[in-house]
């Protein structure tokens, strides 16, 4: 049992141990049959994706440094001149 008394969280658990026993890109393929042996196992509960809600929205969309977008999008001669 898990913390929110799921059953089969010994499958999460062998899951993680075969994933952390791979120590290189390139893995055996006894290693793949495990790893593979071992997400079957899992529960259908253990297997639906993590929904996450957005805690933060920012007005921009894009990278690190992202800014609004400028109305001719590139920066002009008049522009870079100072």
């Amino acid at each position: 049992m898990d913390w929110d008394n799921r059953p089969g969280y010994h499958h999460v658990d062998k899951l993680c141990e075969a994933l952390l026993k791979t120590t290189t890109h390139a893995i055996p393929q006894r290693q793949v049959d495990e790893i593979l042996a071992c997400c079957n196992a899992l529960d259908d509960y253990d297997k639906k994706p993590i929904k996450y809600d957005p805690k933060y929205s920012s007005g921009t969309t894009g990278g690190r440094f992202a800014q609004t977008r400028r109305p001719t999008g590139n920066f002009g001669a008049a522009d870079v001149r100072r």
